[in-house]
């Protein structure tokens, strides 16, 4: 499955966090995202999954590696990271698979 998304690695996400864009992939039981910056971020070891919704900002999942956080949502349309339509009905079923691993 391929779902295009806005993520952030960091502690946390407010409304002037600057997201990154690109794809979360889950294929033959690995989950990674690749970036349109050229990042590749993979969910080895996912220790906690959360989903939550937040004022102004949307849906949102976060995933708690052993070694870092990610915040992410499924997108409809991103504009550089700053602007973007989020897709509830992805992002919820997204959050589902993710539970699965």
């Amino acid at each position: 499955m391929k779902y295009k998304i806005i993520y952030h690695v960091g502690e946390k996400v407010k409304l002037s966090t600057k997201a990154d864009s690109g794809f979360l992939f889950i294929e033959d039981n690995k989950i990674y995202i690749f970036g349109n910056n050229g990042d590749k971020i993979d969910f080895d070891k996912i220790t906690n999954i959360n989903m939550f919704k937040s004022n102004g900002l949307g849906t949102i999942i976060k995933v708690e590696l052993v070694d870092k956080i990610v915040f992410l949502s499924v997108v409809r349309i991103c504009i550089g990271g700053i602007l973007a339509i989020e897709n509830f009905r992805k992002t919820v079923e997204l959050f589902n698979n993710l539970k699965e691993y």
